[in-house]
């Protein structure tokens, strides 16, 4: 994902989709790095929801490497 005119310490909402699955993930966080249209967002709100999928997508990708 890239974003212009976002700095640190700004506040952020975002959604995005999940591969494979399609499932859309919305969450809150914070820039703590930007650079050019790149930045890391410290996540610090993430639905119940949206935590069991990132939970199941991250299984099914560990699964995938083994």
């Amino acid at each position: 994902m890239e974003a212009d005119g976002l700095s640190p310490k700004d506040d952020v909402r975002l959604s995005f989709k999940l591969p494979v699955s399609g499932v859309i993930i919305d969450a809150a966080g914070v820039v703590v790095w930007a650079k050019e249209n790149r930045q890391r967002i410290h996540f610090t709100s993430v639905g119940a929801e949206s935590q069991r999928s990132i939970r199941r997508f991250m299984d099914e990708v560990e699964n995938m490497e083994r």
